[in-house]
């Protein structure tokens, strides 16, 4: 892949445990790190959820593999920058052929985390 070809902007968070002042414990997501990204689109598809259609689009994300990025796992989540759009991260990265860049399956439209 031609480095021009990281056209997004994705900002990177995990989710952690916080206390809400009260003694109890939420998780939020919280920021690690932005990087440039390829986003390729797979299919869309539809389904009745909870009595209402909800659009679901699958993607393939990749990133340069660097030592940020070899820390997203599955359950973290990407957020574009520009669009604000949500991908919810559903497998570790996996290591291209040439060894130079990560990808991962992620969905938008759906819960996060």
């Amino acid at each position: 892949m031609a480095a021009g070809r990281l056209d997004q902007r994705l900002q990177f968070l995990v989710r952690v445990e916080q206390e809400d002042g009260s003694g109890n414990f939420e998780g939020a997501f919280v920021p690690q790190f932005e990087m440039a990204a390829n986003r390729k689109i797979l299919r869309g598809s539809e389904t009745i959820m909870a009595g209402r259609l909800q659009n679901v689009q699958n993607v393939i994300l990749t990133v340069r593999n660097c030592e940020n990025a070899r820390r997203i796992t599955a359950g973290w989540k990407a957020q574009d920058i520009r669009s604000g759009a949500e991908y919810a991260i559903h497998e570790d990265p996996q290591l291209s052929d040439d060894r130079l860049w990560l990808e991962f399956l992620a969905q938008s439209g759906v819960a996060v985390g």
